[in-house]
């Protein structure tokens, strides 16, 4: 996550397009609704490995967005758009 100084209205769109982001969706499908993102790596979640994409925003934001990708299907399975908004893969999420 890369936090950068204002941007309070760009941070709100951001959020707001991040919440039309299905689980499901392909990282194409992400880059069109979202744009680039700040930061792209790989992480270990549960034992394996995901593409994190990790959205800029406000110094202060609680929580910036991002989205996790499953490197296999290339596919979202975690949305992450703020403090109070968050989707998870059942499916992925029972398999630890």
């Amino acid at each position: 996550m890369v936090a950068n100084q204002g941007g309070g209205k760009k941070y709100k769109r951001l959020v707001k397009a991040c919440k039309e982001l299905e689980l499901g969706d392909t990282q194409e499908q992400v880059h069109q609704v979202m744009g680039q993102p700040a930061e792209t790596k790989i992480i270990e979640l549960n034992g394996r490995k995901v593409k994190r994409l990790g959205y800029s925003g406000p110094a202060l934001a609680p929580m910036l967005p991002e989205i996790l990708i499953n490197p296999d299907s290339h596919r979202v399975e975690r949305i992450i758009c703020d403090d109070e908004y968050t989707l998870i893969d059942k499916i992925q999420n029972d398999r630890r």
